[in-house]
């Protein structure tokens, strides 16, 4: 068979371009988010704040409503200026922001879907209600959830005195909103994520986020020991193709990556036992 004989579907006719706005709070420390995206199309542009409320007032606590109006300021600049021009070429109003690349992207869903591509490749921290909410968002969710229970009971099983840690919170910024963590103790941290096939860029983006929390609470806890938990299916779990193992290993590979730059560990478990066991080394 050559390639001319493969059916590949059409690509969608609607494209559109879009930059991350990103924002540095504290400058040359690297601590960069996404606060919003800017979308141009063939209509026009629409710039859209994506930062979640949560997340700024955990972040920034009894400064957020001041965080915000920064926001508000650079977003209405860049509003007004890329109606008519080049968003690259735009001047933030405020020092800490900045424009990133030029980026393309084609959807089914136009703008939605563009946003939804957007949000998922530079925004960990995003408002997915600009977006249809992800179908297998609540899925995973829902399989972390199940993961931390379980883990909990096995803990239990073996290290009672362990249990009590489990689900507990803590602030990550000073006078900051509380986070919870997966499991929590005076100077040790550890949050839970399930990596499938079929929620792997919605779990991914959470586990993101969550060694970002671990990342703030460290020096605030303080933490000498934090890690990601993550569950995977076992390379001889037939239930899966090699290509989606694969992809679980390479997303794995990236989280570990990422964590390191920042002392934090990321524990890969096949099954429960492992992951209690993972609990009980953290721990002592």
């Amino acid at each position: 068979m050559n390639a001319r004989d493969l059916n590949f579907p059409a690509l969608p006719a609607y494209t559109a371009d879009w930059y991350a706005v990103r924002f540095e709070p504290m400058r040359g420390t690297g601590e960069a988010f996404t606060c919003a995206i800017l979308l141009r199309d063939a209509v026009g542009v629409e710039v859209r704040q994506v930062i979640r409320d949560d997340i700024l007032a955990a972040l920034f606590g009894q400064y957020a409503g001041h965080v915000q109006r920064m926001i508000d300021v650079v977003l209405d600049s860049l509003r007004a200026f890329a109606v008519d021009h080049d968003p690259a070429q735009w001047a933030p109003p405020l020092t800490g922001f900045w424009l990133s690349e030029r980026r393309r992207g084609a959807s089914h869903a136009e703008r939605a879907g563009i946003y939804r591509q957007a949000i998922q490749l530079s925004a960990a921290f995003a408002q997915l209600d600009y977006a249809p909410q992800e179908q297998d968002e609540q899925p995973a969710l829902e399989a972390a959830r199940t993961f931390i229970g379980r883990v909990r009971d096995r803990v239990r099983s073996v290290r009672a005195d362990l249990e009590v840690y489990f689900q507990r919170q803590a602030r990550i910024v000073p006078n900051g909103s509380l986070v919870q963590f997966g499991f929590l103790m005076p100077t040790r941290a550890a949050h839970f994520e399930v990596l499938r096939p079929s929620t792997l860029s919605t779990s991914v983006r959470f586990a993101r986020g969550k060694l970002y929390e671990l990342k703030k609470a460290r020096p605030l806890v303080p933490l000498e020991r934090a890690a990601l938990i993550v569950g995977v299916p076992h390379r001889d779990d037939l239930g899966f193709s090699e290509r989606q193992h694969a992809a679980i290993e390479r997303e794995l590979g990236e989280l570990r990556q990422e964590a390191q730059e920042d002392d934090t560990e990321v524990l890969a478990a096949v099954n429960d036992p492992e992951a209690a066991q993972h609990i009980i080394d953290i721990s002592t």
